[in-house]
Order: C-alpha cells, then sequence, then structure tokens
C-alpha cells in the first residue's frame, strides 16, 4: 500500500473516531446542593455515605479534601470531589456512589 493510500485510510479513521456522537443528546447531571435533600437518597439507594466517602478520600487522593458533591445522571450516582494538592491546584475527582474507589 502506497504511503498516500496509507494516510488517506489513517485520516478517514481519525475523522470517523473523533465525529461526536449523535445517537443520544446529552444528559446533564443533577447534583445536590443541601445535604438535607441528598441524605434521603443516599439511604433510599443504599450509597456510601460521605462520611466514609470522606475517609477513603484520606486514603486515595492526595491533598486536602475541599468538598463533596452527590450527583445524579443517567441513573448513575456518583459524588464529585474537589481536592487541593500540595501545590495549591484543585482537582477535581468523580467516584462511583456504590462503591467509590474501587479498581
Amino acid at each position: 500500500m502506497s504511503f498516500r493510500t496509507r494516510l488517506i485510510v489513517f485520516m478517514t479513521a481519525l475523522a470517523a473516531a473523533t465525529a461526536p456522537a449523535r445517537a443520544a443528546p446529552p444528559t446533564v447531571a443533577t447534583c445536590f446542593v443541601d445535604w438535607s435533600d441528598a441524605a434521603p437518597v443516599v439511604e433510599r439507594e443504599q450509597l456510601t455515605t460521605a462520611r466514609n466517602v470522606h475517609d477513603l478520600a484520606r486514603r486515595h487522593v492526595v491533598g486536602e479534601l475541599v468538598r463533596i458533591t452527590l450527583c445524579h445522571e443517567a441513573d448513575v450516582y456518583t459524588y464529585r470531589l474537589v481536592v487541593r494538592d500540595g501545590q495549591g491546584r484543585v482537582l477535581n475527582v468523580t467516584v462511583d456512589a456504590r462503591r467509590p474507589f474501587d479498581r
């Protein structure tokens, strides 16, 4: 196969791989602002509690945990963690609310 043919095949594959998917409209996550609203959901859905996520984060994430927010999107619950690392940078970490930090 010539260089030009390989280049065309590569460019076609690249274009197909980077083309936006059109099958499903994007979903928007719903996040709980107030823990008094989130607590009944955590209990009903048998999610890991924010206290346990905080303890797990201390073992798995380097830095200071600034905030934990419960979110729901497409039937999946997640915790969004805001962490400040040792250099002062803010990092966002998302974990499954049922099994946070599972590997």
